[in-house]
């Protein structure tokens, strides 16, 4: 009913509201920085509400209001969500900046497949497409822990484990945290990352407006 209610024109810079969004972890830390100082810069009263997946099903929170905008891995929405694809994205391994290969500039795949791996159990994310790419080749990696992605990061640090993460998702991390990025030895797999939202609100002026400016944001980034 609010949403119904709003105005059928939309000024960013006078607007007062709040946007629900669910992300995953990629989308989290890959796009949501540069969308929130957008939204920040465009439209300083507007409340981007950004929360993890969770274990309730995408479809469910957006069909049910929870969430109006949800950017995760899924592309085929059906007859009633609309799914756009945002970016395309590669996995990369990520590893301790004082590990015994760091000095390596690409790991050689026993030693990849020989070293601890730690996951990340985030909702959302799904890395087990490295797993059937190493069964390709024959081979299975040893994960010592699964951790929710901020725990990962603690326990990479000054360890002889590696983590496969995104690599914008890397990128951000090795900036800030004393860790390295380096590529997978084999081919990556292709991570999609796309916006979700019900059509109920393909043409509503504020979600335009959302969308637009996140396909800014991802564009700048």
């Amino acid at each position: 009913m609010r949403i119904t209610l709003e105005d059928d024109e939309f000024d960013a810079s006078e607007a007062s509201r709040s946007f629900p969004i669910v992300a995953n972890n990629h989308a989290a830390r890959a796009v949501i920085p540069a969308f929130t100082r957008r939204v920040a810069r465009l439209a300083p009263a507007v409340v981007l509400d950004v929360r993890p997946i969770g274990m309730q099903h995408v479809f469910d929170q957006l069909d049910g209001g929870a969430a109006e905008l949800a950017l995760t891995t899924l592309t085929e929405g059906g007859d009633r969500f609309k799914c756009v694809g945002l970016l395309e994205d590669e996995y990369v391994v990520m590893l301790s900046s004082t590990h015994r290969l760091a000095a390596e500039p690409e790991l050689a795949i026993d030693h990849f497949v020989a070293l601890p791996h730690i996951v990340s159990t985030s909702d959302g994310d799904n890395s087990t497409v490295i797993d059937d790419a190493l069964a390709e080749h024959g081979l299975a990696r040893h994960v010592a822990s699964r951790v929710p992605l901020h725990s990962l990061i603690f326990l990479l640090i000054n360890s002889d484990a590696l983590a496969v993460v995104p690599r914008r998702v890397a990128s951000t991390l090795v900036a800030i945290c004393p860790l390295l990025m380096r590529p997978l030895p084999f081919p990556s797999p292709r991570i999609p990352l796309v916006m979700i939202w019900h059509r109920r609100l393909d043409n509503h002026p504020a979600h335009r407006w959302l969308r637009a400016t996140l396909r800014e944001a991802v564009t700048e980034a």
